[in-house]
Order: structure tokens, then C-alpha cells, then sequence
């Protein structure tokens, strides 16, 4: 699959949007830094915890704005996805911003970064996730959405949106490629099939509509996380 995933639903008379799957230092220190201006300066969360043990295991992606007249780009926003169940950290030598060159991890080819996905083969349907029951199937290796950020003089273009949809479909993706035989596609179902996968959200409150939108829906209480209240929202995809 291209690295590089163009939409042109929030195309303007004269600017074009894509989002693509970070594939550079450049990229991954343009994502860290939209992260640290959003969650950090105008937010206001810790910058320790703005990176994680997740990070060089993730899909990190940027929308791209770029001028129709001049073909001068922007980098707008960011978002991560992370395997989930997460994965393993436990033999990982990284350390979140020692290498300020590469403050988020390695850079990784799409191949290297998309198995991460297919061979995360932990089952999603857990026990904290209220699974348990003899009738119920594990779901496939699913993917937890996270660190969406747009820069300030973006908003209002639905580049979030994008990004949401975009990269979405790359996680798709990546977890059906491990599929044998029909077409791996992802649909959002309530019934018709055991090959399905889960994805997960922990949203701040005020945007829980965003995610409603597209298709997430809330699961369980409200909780604290980073001192914020926060909303777990879950989307299950069947794939047929």
C-alpha cells in the first residue's frame, strides 16, 4: 500500500490534502512537534508523558496541506496508532526522547511498520474489555487511536477528520493482510462475520462527538487520565 494516502474530500479551490504514513526523521519530528505545540503549549499536559514506550512501535501519520498555485506544502496534523492489544515493551531499548534527532523512534519502513500490525496476534476481545463470555469469538489484532493533533491556524477544515479516516483505512489494512483468501475489506457491521477487529479511542470529553461521528461509539465510564476526564469510544470492523 502507498505510503502516501491522498483524499480529496477536504480539497479547497486551492489547497489539496493527503496524509501519509511517516517514512523520515523529517516526518517523525514534524509529528513530534505538533504533538508537543498541541498537548504541551496550548494544553498544557506534561511534556514527559507527551512520548511513550508506544511510540517506535506505532504508525505515525501527517496531513499535508499543499498550495495548488505555488505547490508549496505544510505539514497540518498528526495521529498515531498503536497494535492493540499493545504491544510488548518489555525488550525495547528505547527511551522516550534520549536521541533528539529521532525523539519518537526509529524511522521504519511501511513493510516493517504494517507487520507490526499483522503480527500483533494477541486477541483484542479481552477480559477488561468485557469479554469472556464461551460464545464469544476473539477478534483479530485491532489498533487504539491516539496522539491526533491539527495545528491551530488548520481547524475548522476537517483535516482531524482526514487524518481519523485516512490513516484508518491503513490500520484496516495492515491487520486484513493477514487474512487468508476473500477480500479483506472492512466494513462497520453489527453482525455476519467472526473475522472483525476492534479499534479504540480514549478521548477527551469535549471532542467525544467528533468521534461519534465517525462511527465510534462510548463504552463504559468516564475516567481520569493525564488529570483529564476522559471517554473510552470502540468501533468494531467485520471484514469480509
Amino acid at each position: 500500500m502507498l505510503a502516501s494516502l491522498a483524499s480529496s474530500a477536504a480539497d479547497t479551490e486551492s489547497t489539496s490534502y493527503t496524509v501519509r504514513l511517516c517514512a523520515s526523521a523529517e516526518d517523525l519530528l514534524e509529528a513530534h512537534k505538533i504533538r508537543c505545540t498541541v498537548f504541551h503549549e496550548e494544553q498544557g499536559f506534561p511534556l514527559e508523558t507527551e512520548i511513550d514506550e508506544y511510540d517506535p512501535f506505532s504508525a505515525h501519520f501527517l496531513a499535508i496541506g499543499t498550495s495548488k498555485s505555488t505547490g508549496l506544502s505544510r505539514t497540518l496534523g498528526t495521529i498515531r496508532w498503536v497494535p492493540y492489544p499493545f504491544p510488548d515493551t518489555a525488550s525495547s531499548t528505547f527511551q522516550p526522547g534520549a536521541d533528539k534527532s529521532l525523539p519518537i523512534g526509529p524511522v521504519r519502513d511501511e513493510s516493517a511498520v504494517q507487520a507490526q500490525f499483522a503480527q500483533n496476534t494477541a486477541p483484542t476481545a479481552t477480559a477488561a474489555d468485557g469479554a469472556g463470555s464461551a460464545e464469544q469469538k476473539p477478534l483479530l489484532p485491532g489498533g487504539k487511536l491516539t496522539r491526533l493533533a491539527v495545528s491551530k491556524e488548520a481547524r475548522g477544515q476537517r483535516i482531524g477528520e482526514l487524518l481519523v479516516r485516512e490513516s484508518e483505512k491503513w490500520v484496516l489494512n495492515a491487520i486484513s493482510s493477514q487474512l487468508p483468501s476473500r477480500s479483506g475489506k472492512g466494513q462497520v457491521q453489527g453482525q455476519g462475520s467472526s473475522r472483525s477487529t476492534k479499534l479504540v479511542v480514549s478521548s477527551q470529553m469535549p471532542v467525544i462527538r467528533f468521534y461519534t461521528r465517525l462511527s465510534y461509539l462510548p463504552v463504559g465510564e468516564v475516567y481520569d487520565e493525564e488529570g483529564a476526564p476522559h471517554q473510552r469510544l470502540e468501533k468494531v470492523v467485520f471484514f469480509f
